[in-house]
């Protein structure tokens, strides 16, 4: 179940979680004698999840949780070399719940799960992949401070700052994102705009970054809005303004110029 370091997961795959249920056991446990930080999670339930009593070598765990009752930060103590968490449908406004456990984290998946506060989500100091689609978050830049952060799913979320793309510029491996289904997503040049603000960027919104993407703005291009009119097409990012006018994608006849191959899914 373990992921290799290439793969990535987007679209259905991430969403599809049938993760078993919370348990009422909530008796607190002394962990090889040392004080068990206070979680409902107790250790015979981790295990269960976990599919091993071994946990402190257990690298993936599958798990729904309300972090408005429950404490993760037990989680990331008995399970110290956790490297995959599945989180998806889960109540968590805001990873600060995460705290300061979870430092061998390399992939987090926490999509539908009313996510809306980042900030905190630099104690995950490994985290390479982060799958956060169907949430709230409207603000990016907690995300600047993971240096080893390369995958982004942050789609049908409410991103609009203008500035997002600068912040997540700041990630110095980041390749892969999807912005897909935010406001932010519907600014003329989109495509263009992110890809200069994130030169290393490889794969925007499932479509490989080519050379249109890439060319050079026109002048007062960051000052554009939304596009009048704008559609959204979930596949291919905006399409045509409702009078039939040239965008980002188009050459003026409706024609798309990216090549339409999706990229992302692992």
């Amino acid at each position: 179940m373990f992921a290799s370091p290439a793969e990535t997961f987007f679209d259905t795959e991430i969403y599809d979680d049938d993760s078993p249920s919370r348990d009422d056991d909530n008796d607190e446990r002394d962990m090889e004698g040392e004080a068990y930080v206070e979680s409902c999670f107790s250790r015979q339930y981790l295990s269960r999840l976990a599919g091993t009593d071994d946990l402190a070598s257990c690298a993936f765990l599958e798990m729904r949780a309300d972090t408005t009752e429950d404490d993760l930060s037990g989680v990331g103590a008995a399970l110290p070399a956790l490297a995959q968490l599945r989180l998806s449908n889960s109540v968590l406004p805001s990873a600060r719940s995460f705290g300061s456990t979870f430092q061998r984290l390399r992939v987090l998946w926490v999509a539908r799960s009313g996510l809306e506060d980042l900030q905190g989500i630099a104690s995950l100091v490994e985290l390479k992949e982060l799958y956060a689609a169907f949430n709230e978050v409207s603000d990016v830049s907690p995300l600047a401070e993971l240096d080893n952060l390369q995958v982004v799913d942050l789609e049908a979320n409410q991103v609009r700052d203008r500035d997002a793309a600068d912040y997540l510029g700041m990630c110095p491996v980041l390749t892969t994102l999807s912005l897909e289904g935010n406001p932010v997503s519907n600014r003329m040049y989109y495509r263009r705009l992110v890809a200069r603000a994130i030169p290393r960027l490889e794969v925007l919104d499932d479509r490989p970054v080519d050379d249109a993407d890439r060319a050079e703005l026109p002048p007062g291009a960051e000052d554009a809005g939304a596009m009048p009119g704008a559609d959204y097409d979930f596949h291919g990012g905006m399409t045509a303004d409702g009078n039939g006018n040239e965008n980002e994608n188009g050459d003026g006849n409706g024609n798309e110029n990216g090549n339409g191959n999706g990229g992302g899914n692992g």
